[in-house]
């Protein structure tokens, strides 16, 4: 299986599928599921509600990051923001592990049609 790189596992709507990671320089096949269960605005922040799944065998032992993109119209990007799942605040991620994060994204003034979420690291 080649390893993946840059953005992994587009998710637009609702849910997708990590078909491979690379940890430590080797592509280890996992299978996960980050799921968008709400999008919102308040103020000059939009919002993603976001639920990330390990179904693989194995045990990740670092970090789980995801990245969120508010999109206006046309699907332009208005900017990014990460947040992580963390092994010192959470423990080790093991099979099964699911977790919720509310990824805030600052909007400037702009409006926000959508938001799209992307797993962009584990370890």
């Amino acid at each position: 299986m080649k390893p993946l790189t840059g953005k992994r596992c587009k998710s637009l709507v609702r849910a997708a599928l990590l078909s491979s990671v690379a940890l430590l320089g080797q592509a280890i096949p996992v299978d996960a599921r980050l799921t968008i269960d709400r999008v919102w605005r308040d103020g000059d922040l939009g919002y993603a509600l976001v639920t990330y799944t390990n179904d693989s065998g194995r045990t990740l032992k670092s970090a789980v990051t995801v990245e969120c993109t508010a999109l206006g119209d046309g699907n332009r990007k208005l900017n990014t923001n990460q947040r992580s799942f963390f092994k010192f605040e959470r423990g080790e991620m093991p099979p099964g592990f699911s977790a919720t994060l509310k990824i805030p994204v600052q909007l400037y003034g702009a409006e926000m049609k959508s938001m799209s979420c992307d797993v962009i690291r584990e370890n």
